[in-house]
């Protein structure tokens, strides 16, 4: 009798394998694996057996005698959108065609919507909703997103109505201050955009944003 082999086969945050998981396949025999990155990612390596075989989309196991493993891994493409979301709102393309997701990955805080126009955007969706906490309410805000590791541009967009001194709060991402006694009406103004770009680096595969 002919021995059947375990081919187990896995990829990271960013794309995917197919087929995933594990396959059996007959002593002598052979598997065919394709390897494809998901929007706003590219292919990084393909490990066989632990081995780096290079940024490959497919791979070909052949003669099978042995038990076998192929991991991929995917990264950021560089100028992509990755992902989006409208906190504390519904799904929403932008006018550059970027597509935001309903409010996700987030842990406490309050939703909030309002309906005044907003100036400097042609998106006043993104900037009609929002999330908030407090630390003296006992609800802190944070989002958790799972993201290939890597070096990430991320926009935070911000607007405001309550007047200067109103909303002042810190932001942290990857437990690093990156806005200290930020006020975005003594920034920006009244329901005015405000867009913030601050560069991340994550190295454990999900990227953390909280407000305090």
């Amino acid at each position: 009798a002919l021995t059947p082999y375990t081919i187990t086969a896995s990829a990271g945050i960013g794309g995917s394998i197919t087929p995933t998981g594990n396959a059996t396949v007959a002593s002598g025999g052979s598997q065919n694996y394709t390897i494809a990155a998901a929007s706003g990612y590219k292919i990084a390596d393909v490990k066989v057996d632990g081995v780096s075989k290079g940024a490959i989309s497919s791979y070909t196991f052949s003669s099978v005698t042995a038990n076998h493993t192929i991991a991929a891994s995917f990264s950021v493409a560089s100028g992509i959108t990755v992902f989006g979301t409208n906190a504390g709102g519904a799904a929403f393309t932008g006018a550059d065609g970027t597509a935001y997701k309903a409010d996700s990955y987030y842990s406490g805080g309050t939703a909030k919507t309002i309906t005044a126009t907003i100036a400097g955007t042609s998106d006043d969706v993104l900037y009609q909703s929002y999330r908030y906490g407090s630390t003296t309410a006992g609800s802190v805000m944070s989002y958790s997103i799972p993201v290939a590791n890597g070096t990430y541009s991320v926009v935070l967009k911000f607007a405001d109505n309550v007047g200067t001194g109103q909303r002042v709060f810190d932001v942290k991402m990857e437990g690093t201050t990156v806005l200290s006694n930020f006020d975005i009406y003594a920034k920006a103004g009244n329901n005015t955009a405000y867009d913030v770009t601050v560069p991340v680096s994550v190295a454990d595969g999900v990227l953390n944003i909280g407000s305090v």
